[in-house]
């Protein structure tokens, strides 16, 4: 859960350096731009905090680096026509559909050859002026993650960059090869939906957030989750929970704790046991599909959740109830949060009872929230009597639900809701929450159980996301949720907006403020060192996380003027007694909380919100609805009461006329009785999307307030698909859905006669059917039928007929390779053309495919289509193999009807490549990805299998036609027992090296390997405009000349003459425009990166500095600045070694500006005693010779030059290689 509060002071917040356009952030290939150069982020691995782990251990508490994955702009080369997506035909659609079966693919990426045995590539360095070079700080490297789920496959998930959150891989869990298994992509997230699962998900009986890998491999999700996937696993009360229970352990499941209200227990099962557990958890039916095991009734995800007084308490009225003798003596407020500082002089005393619940080690509040919080409901304002909580009087109680950084999963929260209820609180404030997600989560399960049978009131921030909706778990029907407003009595832009997603009720139920707060500071605290404190012992921030606590200070005081009262008439009462500010119900609720009016209410509405049945187009036969608004009179005497009805569409306008109506304009209230009004819903009136009512009913003194919504469909319409299978008989396994920007799946209405029904919005979609014949294994048939176009404007019935399909072939021209993998990807219109769709499917085998365009012919929509496999042929060396990779396609007038590709052996292009590595026990994997008919890359070829480094590998690219191959390397710098592992070191090859890749040759290329030091061949390098310097050079570019990314410590200083101008603990890329004086100068920039062992042994450390003159440049281009470095062309093994005691000669060549006849002055130096002492190296014809030292000992070596025009520069690398 996160804590919902924001900073006030937004400049004080802690800024991750970002990354630039790309890997090799070659300025000629990022979009056009005139912000500046493009940046590196190939210094520092993306993490919380952690260092980088040791080799393959358990990553360290808060660790979160993922490995990177390159994007589109590649170091070396000619400017791409076109910037290229990654990731599963990335994705990019606002909605993709992908069947998988058994794939195992999936990461692209990119690298630089040097080719052997075929032809030599060189690069030649030539001076440019940069035009509009893009340094959008948004653009980053295409990093990615690998994550286990429940059912133990396998998923790579991009976390960075224009891919964020979609699929780049996957590989299914052993048993489970032939499964299919869908991806959607639904408002951003992916959604894997193995076939096997998908009926548990439709029955609510499993979580669907198990399955959504964008939010699985978000950084607290992973950090939470490394030791294991952590789920809540619910039991039925039947016998059958005995044997469940039993099961649940059986399979090496550490339980965690029990959560008794649930009736359930929170468990952890390491990432290489989630298949047994899932085994366990369910069980098979007849028709494939899976079901809960005997005694299991729900799994859930054990979600993580963060924390989202000045004149506030004023501006509710707790004077007004100070002075009438009410400051919550009594009453418990229950704080379940990051903990609570008792040591505060507002707080001192006031904390009965603590405990910790988080993976924290104690109840400390070292981030600083819930002590903040606690203030605000009960702080005493002993050190400011101005910062005084709303109920001073209150007993406080805290369950650190939260840790340390303001994090806690759903089962700790859980843990601590059943612990402060049964410390008899009255009131529980979580200022905490994640997205909602459908369906019943274990938070909103909780609240709404405990809230009715144990009559307490939970208090709930409603989230700062805005038109995201309310969170979870202020999304449950009996919280007493609460939205933001400021000090001028307006929603907080950033205040959670109803109605809740998945229901459609109206939130939030009230309003208070919750900006510009000030209350409680812990010093030396998380938030407390962000933002201040101000006055002395006090903070201010905002966010629903504040106007929370006003809420539950707010029950305290009603509670202590009314023991008797629960759950129920608190919320009423201070529902329908706020203060209308003036806006929508699902922004505001019935208003803003006014608890001087609450302490006075007699009248109370028994059910504060109306939420009526959502109405289906067309509205002109809707029903019409009443429901009945009971007040109950709590007082002594009679009370009339005056109705007044407010009616509202979304946009604030009136309702129509009529859509809603009183039963009556007053109506008297007995003492001690009820009485009912009808409000009527009639939705003939038209119109669609969300319409609101409130109703004031004003008598007696006092105002009660309640609110009503419908919700009536935009105009949508039934589409009813007859499904005929290969046999001609009707089609009972088919799966058809519409998709655009929004995805629609189908009903079975009569599913014995192939007949079901997709409802869907007005507009245009791309009509996916696929035909399944068996859900356990592909190769007992699949078609794939596809309309690119379907216009839903009215009723309509349709048939898919899977005799349409023709079956799709392919061979490679070596009968011992065997298939591996195969897809196919197409693409319906443009991003830009107002339609745009992709259809994917993945599978392990191509055996029973089949494929066909249905519907009309298209012929105003651009159609392109891609096919894509992998082939495996053993070789002589033990459990090693040759690999066939091929990519065919491109634009086309009409999609496949079946398809077939026949490839020669003289068609592929043979690649040796070499993967390098000088860390100890260290894995990698090498990936490569393509280009059809100069289009987008994609990339389908990264295996999840890692191998140990150093190993050399064989790869046949299909080379024939107009395609384009990069590869790339990555060395795995940490592994997790949860599954995840990440990489902080790759190269990859030039964007120019793909085209270089011809039929029938062999190209060898080592990645990894020494000497890794600073680069200059092609786009990188440092770029002037007007009087802003910037730019970015690899500092470690390997021996072959790739660039990549790599985990290091980085440091750069910029000198105007001798004066120091810039100076930051980050890498070149990473650092934002540098401002300097107009007039010509000399400059020297200076690097310096480090890296630790497990990283890699060679090239240790890396410092470098670059002398030359510049002045303002005129216009808006950036100008490339003459710099120079030195390259070192030592040939050493994979694992940067050369052998001991032998004369090693290799070249030494200048890069840059002051390459050929522009070198004035080169001087090389070497050391072996890492730098202490060194040696001048003769440089004949371009070569030097080193006597190599001892076994394990290293060489290090310096160089020294100028150019013609005065410009200089060094460079020195700190265990260059090493001797064996």
């Amino acid at each position: 859960m996160r804590p919902y509060f924001r900073w006030a002071a937004p400049d004080r917040v802690g800024v991750i350096p970002s990354a630039g356009c790309g890997p090799g952030h070659r300025r000629p290939t990022c979009a056009p731009s005139s912000a500046g150069p493009c940046r590196s982020n190939g210094f520092r691995p993306f993490t919380d905090s952690a260092p980088t782990s040791a080799a393959l251990q358990p990553v360290p508490a808060g660790r979160t680096a993922v490995p990177a994955v390159p994007d589109h702009d590649l170091p070396g080369g000619k400017l791409l026509a076109k910037p290229h997506g990654l990731g599963i035909a990335a994705l990019t659609a606002a909605i993709s559909v992908a069947l998988l079966a058994g794939m195992t693919s999936a990461t692209p990426s990119a690298a630089q050859p040097s080719a052997a045995d075929g032809p030599t590539q060189q690069t030649q360095q030539t001076q440019h002026t940069q035009q509009n070079p893009d340094k959008r700080k948004t653009r980053k490297p295409a990093r990615s993650v690998t994550l286990t789920l429940i059912t133990g496959d396998r998923v790579s998930v991009a976390t960075e960059g224009e891919q964020r959150g979609q699929v780049t891989g996957f590989r299914p869990a052993e048993g489970r090869e032939r499964i299919p298994v869908q991806i959607r992509t639904e408002r951003g997230h992916s959604i894997v939906v193995p076939a096997d699962v998908r009926a548990l998900l439709d029955s609510g009986r499993l979580d669907r957030r198990l399955f959504d890998v964008t939010e699985l491999a978000e950084p607290r999700n992973r950090a939470a989750h490394r030791a294991g996937l952590r789920l809540i696993v619910g039991y039925d009360k039947g016998r059958a929970a005995a044997g469940a229970r039993a099961g649940v352990r059986a399979d090496g499941t550490e339980v965690r704790r029990t959560l008794t209200a649930l009736n359930a227990e929170a468990v952890t099962v390491p990432g290489g046991r989630a298949d047994d557990l899932w085994e366990s958890l369910t069980a098979g039916r007849a028709d494939g599909a899976r079901t809960t095991a005997p005694g299991i009734s729900r799994i859930w995800l054990d979600g993580v959740n963060r924390a989202t007084l000045s004149t506030s308490t004023a501006k509710i009225g707790a004077p007004k109830a100070w002075q009438a003798g009410f400051d919550g003596a009594g009453v418990t407020i229950a704080v379940l949060d990051t903990g609570v500082d008792d040591t505060h002089p507002d707080l001192r005393g006031r904390v009965s009872a603590a405990r910790n619940f988080s993976d924290s080690s104690d109840t400390k509040d070292r981030y600083g929230h819930g002590t903040h919080v606690a203030s605000i409901a009960a702080g005493g304002g002993v050190k400011s009597a101005a910062h005084r909580g709303v109920a001073p009087g209150a007993r406080v109680i805290s369950a650190k639900v939260l840790n340390d950084k303001g994090e806690g999963l759903d089962s700790e929260i859980v843990a601590g809701v059943e612990w402060a209820v049964a410390q008899n609180a009255d009131i529980l404030n979580l200022s905490l929450g994640k997205e909602d997600q459908p369906g019943i989560d274990p938070l909103e399960e909780v609240v709404n159980r405990l809230s009715q049978e144990r009559n307490v009131l939970f208090a709930i921030a409603a989230g700062n996301g805005a038109t995201a909706g309310i969170g979870s778990p202020g999304s449950a029907e009996h919280a007493l949720t609460v939205g933001a407003t400021d000090d001028q009595d307006r929603p907080a832009d950033f205040s959670g907006v109803g109605p809740v997603r998945d229901s459609g009720a109206l939130k939030p139920d009230v309003a208070a403020p919750g900006v510009g707060i000030t209350a409680a500071s812990v010093k030396g605290s998380v938030i407390e060192q962000q933002v201040g404190e101000s006055p002395e012992g006090y903070l201010t921030i905002e966010g629903t996380s504040m106007a929370a606590p006003h809420a539950a200070g707010a029950a305290a005081l009603l509670k202590q003027k009314n023991p008797g009262w629960g759950a129920k008439e608190l919320k009423a009462v201070l529902s329908g007694s706020a203060q209308d500010v003036g806006a929508l119900p699902h922004l505001q609720g019935s208003g803003r909380i006014a608890v001087g009016a609450a302490l006075e209410q007699s009248v109370i509405a028994d059910r504060p919100t109306t939420t009526f049945e959502r109405q289906l187009y067309p509205h002109s036969d809707n029903k019409v609805e009443t429901r009945q608004i009971t007040y109950r009179n709590l007082g002594t005497g009679d009370i009339t009461l005056d109705l007044a009805l407010r009616t509202h569409r979304s946009d604030g306008s009136p309702a129509p006329d009529g859509l809603f109506t009183l039963g009556a304009e007053k109506v008297i209230v007995p003492a001690g009785g009820t009485a009912s009004v009808g409000l009527t819903a009639d939705t003939r009136q038209g119109g669609s999307g969300l319409h609101t009512a409130s109703v004031a009913a004003t008598g007696g003194g006092q105002t009660v307030r309640t609110t009503a919504s419908v919700d009536l469909e935009v105009e949508s319409y039934e589409v009813t698909v007859r499904h005929i299978g290969r046999d001609g008989a009707p089609g009972r396994d088919f799966a058809t859905e519409l998709y655009s920007r929004g995805w629609y799946g189908m009903t079975w209405k009569d599913r014995d006669a192939g007949i079901a029904v997709i409802r869907a919005p007005k507009g245009t979609y791309t009509l996916q059917a696929t035909n399944t014949l068996d859900p356990r294994d592909a190769a007992k048939g699949v078609d794939l039928l596809t309309q690119p176009r379907l216009t839903v404007d009215r009723a309509m019935e349709l048939t898919v007929d899977a005799r349409a399909a023709k079956p799709v072939t392919f061979s490679v021209g070596d009968a011992k390779a065997k298939p591996t993998f195969i897809g196919t990807t197409a693409e319906i219109g443009r991003p830009d053309s107002g339609f745009h769709t992709r259809r994917n499917y993945l599978a392990r085998t191509m055996e029973g495919l089949r494929t066909a365009q249905i519907g009309p012919k298209v012929t105003d929509l651009p159609l392109s289509e891609e096919w894509y496999t992998t082939w495996a042929k053993p070789t002589a060396a033990k459990g090693d193999t040759e690999e066939f990779r091929t990519a065919s396609g491109g634009k086309v007038g009409k999609l496949s009807t079946g398809y077939t590709k026949q490839y020669k052996a003289g068609d592929f292009a043979t690649v040796r490549a070499g993967m390098g590595g000088s860390a100890k026990n260290r894995l990698g994997k090498l990936s490569s990805y393509y280009s059809l008919d100069g289009g987008r890359f994609a990339g389908f070829f990264t295996p999840l299998d890692l191998k140990k480094l150093p190993y050399r590998h064989t790869v046949h690219l299909a080379a024939q036609g107009r395609i384009d191959w990069f590869l790339a390397y990555d060395q795995v710098t940490w592994m997790d027992e949860g599954g995840f592992y990440g990489s902080d070191v790759g190269h990859w090859t030039p964007d120019r090296a793909g085209k270089d890749f011809r039929p029938g040759r062999t190209y060898r290329m080592d990645f990894g390997s020494a000497v890794a030091s600073p680069s200059l061949s092609g786009g990188p390098g440092l770029h002037r405009r007007g009087n802003e310097i910037a730019g970015d050079i690899p500092s470690f570019a390997d021996g072959d000349n790739h660039d990549g990314r790599f985990a290091a410590d980085s440091r750069i200083e910029l000198y105007r003459g001798s004066t120091k101008v810039a100076s930051h603990n980050e890498s070149l890329g990473s650092v934002e425009n540098l401002t300097v004086p107009a007039a010509k100068a000399e400059y020297t920039l200076k690097t310096f990166d480090t890296r630790t062992p497990d990283v890699a042994r060679a090239s240790s450390s890396v410092e470098a500095s670059y002398t030359f003159r510049s002045a303002r440049t005129t216009g808006d281009t950036w100008n490339r600045l003459p710099l120079s470095t030195v390259r070192f062309g030592a040939d050493t093994a994979l694992d940067s070694t050369v052998p001991a005691g032998r004369s090693l000669t290799f070249p030494v060549t200048v890069d840059g500006a002051a390459a050929g006849q522009k070198l004035r002055k080169l001087t090389v130096e070497f050391s072996t005693d890492r730098g202490r002492s060194w040696r001048k190296a003769t440089v004949t014809d371009g070569r030097i010779t080193v006597k190599t030292p001892a076994k394990g000992a290293s060489v290090s070596l310096r160089a020294s030059f100028q150019d013609t025009a005065g410009n200089k520069g060094s460079v020195k690398v700190i265990d260059a290689y090493f001797a064996r």
